[in-house]
């Protein structure tokens, strides 16, 4: 039999159930209609405008804050007990884990200047490479370059990502590294400095580059900072104003980092202020724990004290102090002798963005890709609820996610809510039609099982009537097909527009990446539905047509008496 044969009688068998093929036809088209947005969103959003976004690193990375403290009464639920950061290595699609801490040192103060009669800004930070003293000054840079009065000095975990936390991945070029090389693998008296530093001091790399750099530091005043439990309890605090020490001395100059990596979302968002995420600090120096015992010895980090204290009229408040356990001047001669850097916290530094509430270390969580971190939010949030010690009506806040990554996951959320409903309506309504049409078709070969056995008696072979009926159900998903192209269609191109007025207004300013939907994934959803729709035609006639194609004819012929 020719092609045009098959067509011939799978229509004349078609207007002969005219009321059923009418009805299966609009059932069949109806349920297209819905199923062709979802695989056009499935398509065009989830599967090839997510390549675009996990481009982004901020889409897919968490900035985890982790202690060793508990989280006391009264205090917001920023940061997850270390025993419970070893879960996250095994959550599916981690890729990098990266831990690292963010010391923030005031960088300016007034002293009185008997020339002016007035006081005068100066900078407590002096900062000598080689044989050359220079001043970390508030005023440096232009007015493009927005600066606030802190400085930032990173000390990454030598055993989590020192090198990792370099890579291009949170870079706006090919390399963070604006030159020299990356920490060795003994990194105790090695250190990394801005670009921004030969920007401001008019320095060139061969300047800088394998030179010895020393840090000193004015310690500022500071009431929330003890060396005796005993003032601690009587609330006469020890201030140690205006006393100069060394942060670090004669540490070796390996490379220059690329300031520009702090454009970034990621970068951003990891040298925010406690006060305000707009409130930026400088990060100027690079080091890793290698140089800074007091990460896991509490010699050269004060412990965290809170005492009560009452005022004359009665009232009572929790204070909280830094506790050292020797002088600073003490401890920095001690940490220099030993080769160490020294954190003066209280003493106008900062630890990370907690204000003075907790001793904190961040990580950086990086997943391989936004579906991996998308899933990883219920069991970060349950890592962060069974080590919090806190107010009854506390909850986990999303301080550990990007501002993009949460932003999209709104856009995310909607459309796959969109797949949701669009799968079940669609779905219900295209699976109740295809089984009413296999009943037809079952219904069909059996009724016509006499009139089978014959042509096959006189030629025809079981596989064409096999043909035959795939000619005739691929007949009945032929004529959906102009309503599907027509609705369907429309209510993609919609989409389409719908997203595209989205991503131009107001509320998509909140994104960092441009994102459109390409309209050619409707004709690939159409495609597909196509060949969807030809595999189950195929599937019905070989099922339907079983036992008259397969079976001996006389068996056929003596099965219909």
């Amino acid at each position: 039999m020719k092609r045009k044969d098959y067509k011939r009688l799978a229509k004349i068998s078609l207007k002969a159930r005219k009321k059923t093929t009418r009805s299966t036809v609009r059932g069949i088209s109806f349920g297209l209609i819905l199923l062709m947005p979802l695989l056009f969103i499935v398509i065009a959003f989830h599967l090839d405008l997510n390549k675009e976004v996990n481009k982004d690193p901020s889409i897919r990375v968490f900035n985890i804050d982790y202690s060793n403290e508990d989280v006391k009464e009264g205090y917001s639920i920023t940061t997850m007990k270390e025993e419970k950061l070893d879960k996250i290595s095994e959550i599916k699609g981690v890729e990098n884990i990266i831990k690292y801490n963010q010391y923030t040192f005031t960088n300016s103060m007034t002293q009185w200047d008997e020339s002016i009669n007035n006081m005068k800004k100066l900078s407590p930070f002096e900062v000598v490479i080689g044989d050359k003293t220079f001043s970390l000054d508030y005023d440096l840079g232009t007015t493009e370059d927005y600066r606030s009065d802190e400085v930032g000095i990173t000390v990454i975990d030598k055993d989590y990502g020192n090198s990792i936390f370099l890579k291009a991945d949170y870079s706006v070029s090919n390399s963070p590294l604006y030159a020299g090389k990356e920490f060795s693998s003994n990194s105790a008296k090695e250190i990394m400095i801005s670009s921004n530093i030969l920007k401001y001091y008019n320095l060139t790399v061969e300047d800088v580059l394998n030179k010895n750099i020393t840090i000193n530091y004015v310690l500022q005043s500071s009431y929330d900072t003890t060396t005796s439990l005993t003032e601690a309890n009587n609330t006469s605090i020890q201030p140690f104003e205006g006393i100069p020490v060394s942060i670090l001395k004669d540490y070796k100059i390996i490379g220059v980092f690329d300031s520009n990596i702090y454009k970034t979302e990621v970068r951003m968002s990891t040298q925010k202020s406690y006060m305000s995420k707009e409130d930026k600090y400088e990060t100027y120096f690079w080091i890793t724990t290698d140089s800074v015992l007091g990460v896991n010895d509490s010699s050269y980090i004060p412990e965290i004290i809170r005492i009560e204290v009452e005022t004359e009229d009665g009232y009572s408040y929790q204070r909280t102090l830094y506790y050292y356990k020797d002088t600073p001047v003490n401890l920095s001669k001690s940490a220099k002798a030993n080769g160490l850097a020294f954190i003066p916290l209280g003493m106008g530094v900062r630890n990370g963005d907690n204000g003075d509430s907790i001793i904190s270390f961040k990580t950086l969580v990086e997943f391989e890709s936004y579906g991996a971190a998308n899933n990883a939010v219920s069991v970060v949030n349950g890592l962060y609820e069974e080590g919090a010690t806190g107010t009854e009506d506390q909850s986990v806040t999303n301080s550990y996610m990007q501002d993009t990554f949460m932003n999209y996951r709104m856009f995310y959320n909607v459309f796959t809510y969109a797949c949701i409903v669009l799968a079940i309506f669609g779905g219900v309504i295209f699976f109740a039609t295809l089984l009413n049409l296999y009943n037809t078709i079952h219904y069909s070969v059996q009724s016509r099982r006499n009139y089978l056995g014959m042509i096959r008696a006189i030629g025809m072979k079981g596989k064409e009537v096999t043909k035959m009926y795939f000619v005739e159900v691929f007949q009945i998903f032929k004529r959906s097909y102009v309503w599907t192209a027509i609705f369907g269609g429309g209510i993609c191109y919609g989409i389409t527009l719908l997203f595209k007025m989205i991503m131009e207004s107001d509320a998509a300013a909140i994104l960092t990446i441009n994102l459109s939907l390409n309209p050619i994934y409707i004709l690939v959803a159409f495609g597909a539905l196509i060949i969807v729709n030809t595999l189950i035609s195929l599937m019905f006639a070989l099922i339907a047509c079983h036992n008259v194609s397969k079976k001996p004819i006389l068996e056929v012929l003596v099965e219909n008496r």
